[in-house]
């Protein structure tokens, strides 16, 4: 019962930052079009973890840099992982 109880607060809770999260993106996505700006690449890793709701590994999966691409129209920011490879 009480792992029943934590489960579904654990899952409230990531459903409230997932919420947040997109509220932040639709701001910035509004400024930037307010703006005349089609989209912006942001890398820095608290910027993207703070508009994207993602707290993963971010840059540190094998070294790779980490963007992120908010469009200046709605759609789901991407969250994108170069490969240094030739």
């Amino acid at each position: 019962m009480l792992a029943e109880a934590e489960a579904e607060a654990e899952a409230e809770a990531e459903a409230e930052a997932e919420a947040e999260a997109e509220t932040r993106t639709r701001n910035i996505q509004q400024h930037k079009r307010d703006e005349g700006i089609d989209r912006a690449v942001f890398t820095d890793e608290s910027a993207i973890a703070y508009l994207s709701g993602f707290w993963g590994y971010l840059g540190i999966e094998f070294g790779r840099p980490t963007m992120l691409v908010v469009h200046g129209w709605w759609c789901m920011p991407q969250i994108l992982r170069l490969s240094l490879h030739r």
